[in-house]
């Protein structure tokens, strides 16, 4: 998958160009918590931020009005029970600016994503989020997720904490 479009948003590869963008919500602390990653504190990191997401394969969700970049969207390996990369599951990753929550640009570039990804060998996509992300777990119910498990997980900003995490997950076939 090279890059997807729905009615208002360009889903493409990062690009370096990005940076801007990219740091405006990436250096905030609630985005990374949310999404997983440790904010970045200069424009130099961000770029090494995004250096990052290309080589996991993450894209732009940029809006087609302003062909602004207002956050990122990708599918991460999962690891099976004999260690390995699955081939058939994967789980999705995504982070927002704030700026543009609460317009539905998220669900729209998540159900794309499911579009898009559909007649490939991938039978199943997972979602994990936090119990206080809300936001999150309104896209996923939205995008037909259904809810799997409820567990208690290290934080990766403080192993020592535990966090509830809430597992969802949709099947493709």
């Amino acid at each position: 998958m090279n890059q997807y479009e729905t009615s208002r948003l360009i889903v493409r590869p990062l690009r370096a160009s990005d940076v801007t963008d990219i740091y405006e919500y990436a250096q905030l602390e609630n985005v990374g918590q949310s999404a997983g990653f440790v904010p970045v504190n200069s424009s130099v990191e961000a770029s090494l931020f995004i250096a990052t997401l290309q080589k996991q394969g993450i894209f732009a969700i940029e809006l087609k009005a302003t062909r602004k970049v207002v956050g990122n969207i990708g599918l991460y390996e999962v690891i099976d029970e004999d260690q390995e990369p699955s081939l058939t599951i994967k789980e999705i990753g995504y982070a927002l600016n704030p700026a543009f929550q609460n317009q539905g640009i998220m669900t729209e570039a998540v159900q794309g994503l499911l579009t898009a990804v559909r007649i490939g060998s991938l039978k199943r996509i997972m979602g994990v989020t936090t119990l206080e992300n809300e936001a999150s777990i309104q896209v996923l119910k939205k995008s037909s997720f259904q809810f799997i498990e409820k567990r208690e997980v290290p934080s990766v900003f403080s192993p020592a904490e535990l966090i509830v995490e809430l597992v969802y997950a949709i099947d493709l076939n």
